[in-house]
């Protein structure tokens, strides 16, 4: 309630002019004019913008005398009521008195508004709460009269700047507490601003203009759902959108009071009252740090907090926010927490449904194209690695057939003046592939698919003598059963590997043992083979770096010295690929490199007497 006593600075009367030169009390009942205030009468159409704009109507002239009450003078004109500064006879005092702006021509939503926020205003005793004196009727003229306030509303402390956010902290935890006394006496504002915020001389908080004030349990309101009622730049998103409002409502107005004390202007503002209310429903407000960067973090966020769009969201009562604003004061932490990218974006989807899902079909039909290309370039890039590995073994298999080709060759050559020395070359090498065959089966893997392996032992073993074949068909047929099992028998397998090459051996020995010289060149050829591998691997600094070497002394191993070599030989490479199998990074282990120089030294000159 917005009412003064005398002319206070900055009040000047409008009884002539029709105007205040700055806010006082606004509101339905304030000091503003209709042409400066947001105020929405109850019977306004939102379909008529121009109706916003409007003076207010002029309203019958009062008589200067009557029921008891001399007027002075006018000194508030809202868009509901005029305010008079009057004289009470009876109890010899000054009084400030209200009456229906219409006056006599008043209707009855208009009649039955004003004796609302008399009834609500006198209903609560609260000494921050404008009492009212008196209420009654004379010649069609409804009035009700209240003190005289001697101070200024806080729409005319702001109206010289924004506030001290400490001070602003202070009015309106006061104010807050003084809703939350209302909310408990089942009255909601629902026109809080700081035009209906009057403060004393002794600094105290007065709230006043109850005119669209209501019970809390009174949600359908006659002809409520057909008129918009309140300010719309302090105006909760619900009320807007002319929805039923609760306590909930009041503590939005809170905070966008304590937003425009801080700032110097309310939350949303614009040339008509029509996009206010579009603002008020859709938009998100301007932080009050970037409109006044020395506000505190603490009060901006909680500021904030009572301006959310969802009711839910905000502080759940008036006391919440008086008790933040408390702890605000004290420099104690507060209760609320910034709301984060991920909360913003939440409540943006809420906002705008419709953009929101574009939106989210957009992103939705981007991760299924990028999954889809991710899933087929996967699978490309395995198909080309599978491809990749293939020809690398195809290409590694016509290697070593290549390389056993001309191994054999060269002992043929170097054999051709021994008596039986194609006989023995041959021999040799028909032992070896199916030595190597049978190892490779024994270890066969998933780059090396055991069928795959089966199938080349099955080759080799056809490539033997009739005699050899007679001879190794026991431990032939034995790898070959274990293989074919349903689940693999790799250690049987392994052991029938083993006891083949060392029968093949024997076979091999007596083959030669009447050609001692064929039997040196075949072994000159391949220690000269097995001393070349390792003295590259001795000298690498990284396994990696002779991976392909140390595959080939593990062929050449498996195939030609476990038929040739002497067992001392054997034995030794044997060892020297289980170090390096143990050797995985870093620098070459000191076993290696002893276990590599013995090999070295005892493939340098065999000695063809060895067996």
């Amino acid at each position: 309630m917005a009412a003064h006593k005398d002319r206070q600075p900055g009040f000047e009367s409008n009884t002539s002019s029709g105007s205040h030169s700055g806010p006082v009390s606004d509101g339905n009942i304030a000091a503003q004019t209709y042409e400066t205030d947001a105020t929405i009468p109850p019977d306004a159409n939102l379909s008529d913008a121009s109706v916003m704009a409007r003076s207010a109507p002029n309203a019958p002239a009062m008589p200067k005398e009557f029921d008891g009450y001399e007027l002075i003078e006018e000194i508030a004109r809202g868009g509901m009521g005029i305010v008079y500064k009057a004289y009470q006879k009876s109890l010899d005092r000054v009084v400030a008195l209200k009456t229906v702006l219409a006056g006599d021509l008043a209707s009855e939503e208009a009649i039955r508004l004003f004796h609302t926020e008399a009834r609500a205003a006198g209903k609560l005793n609260h000494p921050g709460i404008v009492p009212v004196y008196d209420v009654g009727e004379c010649h069609g003229f409804h009035y009700f009269s209240m003190p005289l306030i001697d101070g200024v509303s806080l729409a005319d402390r702001v109206a010289r700047g924004p506030m001290d956010p400490d001070e602003a902290a202070r009015f309106m935890k006061m104010a807050a507490e003084t809703i939350h006394f209302a909310h408990k006496h089942n009255i909601i504002h629902r026109d809080l601003k700081p035009g209906n915020i009057l403060v004393d001389f002794l600094g105290r908080p007065l709230i006043t203009d109850f005119g669209i004030a209501r019970k809390i349990d009174d949600r359908h309101t006659p002809g409520e759902q057909y008129s918009l009622t309140g300010t719309a730049e302090y105006m909760p998103p619900e009320q807007a959108s002319g929805e039923s409002t609760g306590p909930l409502g009041d503590v939005y107005s809170l905070g966008a009071t304590l937003y425009c004390l801080l700032t110097g202007r309310p939350p949303f503002q614009s040339s008509n009252t029509l996009d206010t209310l579009m603002a008020v429903l859709h938009s998100d407000p301007v932080p009050p740090r970037r409109l006044n960067e020395r506000i505190p973090r603490d009060i901006e966020l909680i500021c904030l907090k009572c301006i959310e769009k969802r009711p839910q969201d905000r502080y759940q009562s008036a006391l919440e926010v008086a008790e933040e604003l408390e702890r605000f004061l004290e420099g104690r932490p507060v209760l609320v927490h910034p709301v984060g990218n991920i909360g913003t974006f939440i409540r943006w989807t809420r906002r705008k449904p419709r953009s929101a899902a574009l939106a989210t079909a957009l992103v939705v039909c981007f991760t299924a194209a990028l999954a889809i290309s991710v899933y087929y370039n996967f699978q490309l890039d395995m198909q080309r690695n599978i491809a990749d590995e293939a020809r690398r073994e195809a290409e590694f298999s016509e290697l070593s057939a290549s390389r056993l080709q001309r191994v054999t060759e060269a002992l043929l050559e170097q054999l051709a003046t021994a008596e039986s020395g194609v006989v023995q070359a041959l021999q040799y090498s028909s032992l070896g592939e199916v030595c190597s065959a049978a190892t490779k089966l024994s270890r066969a893997t998933l780059k090396v698919p055991r069928n795959q392996a089966l199938g080349d032992f099955r080759t080799a073993r056809s490539r033997l003598s009739d005699e050899q074949e007679a001879e190794l068909r026991p431990l032939l047929d034995q790898i070959e059963e274990a293989a074919n099992r349903k689940e693999g028998d790799p250690d049987a397998t392994t052991s029938a590997a083993d006891n083949l090459i060392a029968q093949a051996r024997g076979i091999w020995l007596s083959a030669t043992e009447g050609s001692p010289g064929a039997r040196k060149q075949i072994r000159t050829v391949l220690y000269a083979r097995t001393h070349q591998l390792v003295e590259k691997i001795v000298a690498a600094t990284d396994r990696r770096d002779v991976a392909d070497d140390i595959k080939s002394l593990l062929d050449l191993m498996n195939a030609e010295l476990s038929v040739v070599a002497t067992d001392e030989v054997y034995l030794k490479a044997v060892q020297m690929l289980v170090a390096v199998e143990e050797w995985r990074s870093g620098p070459l282990p000191q076993s290696l490199i002893t276990i590599a120089g013995d090999l070295q030294r005892i493939t340098d000159r065999p000695d063809p007497n060895q067996s």
